[in-house]
């Protein structure tokens, strides 16, 4: 009796430590993508920071539509406006299947800029590489998408701004 009783309790501890170490390797996961999340938002601030610093940049402030005011940003341009980093402020955190979605408009023509999230507390943050000079295009604009992008808006504009022209 003894030994059964031996030989169940080995069991459970087994079964106890498969448990737990399953356990360990989620959250050893979840903190790897927590950490890969918080590398790149850093690259994104480091980028924020120096291209604030350069001379010839220049900052356009965007706003939220009359259904979402409280929703702003700003967009960040070099002094060539070939590159650029939006900064969305206000904005929902959204399900895992959803992101926010940039687009660069000219002639009525909507080009991807990339897509991003937001923190808990609406913060995100989108580096743009347009491939020419974001002063050929006329505005940007903000809709929510699903979290692979679309080849096209999908959903009305959230957030947007109108680019300087020439």
């Amino acid at each position: 009796a003894a030994m059964v009783l031996l030989l169940a309790a080995a069991v459970a501890l087994s079964a106890l430590s498969f448990v737990r170490a399953e356990g360990l390797r989620r959250d050893n996961a979840l903190l790897a993508t927590k950490l890969t999340s918080t590398q790149q938002m850093m690259r994104q601030e480091r980028s924020l920071a120096f291209l604030m610093a350069t001379p010839g940049s220049r900052t356009i402030l965007l706003s939220g539509t009359e259904a979402d005011p409280e929703y702003r940003g700003m967009l960040m341009l070099d002094s060539e406006g070939k590159q650029a980093i939006l900064v969305a402020v206000g904005l929902d955190a959204l399900p895992p299947d959803r992101a926010y979605q940039a687009w660069l408009v000219k002639a009525g023509q909507r080009t991807s800029a990339g897509i991003f999230t937001v923190d808990e507390l609406g913060w995100g943050m989108l580096v743009i590489h347009p491939g020419q000079s974001l002063t050929n295009f006329e505005s940007i604009g903000v809709t929510e998408e699903p979290s692979a992008g679309s080849p096209g808006p999908t959903s009305e504009r959230l957030l947007g701004g109108q680019l300087a022209v020439h």
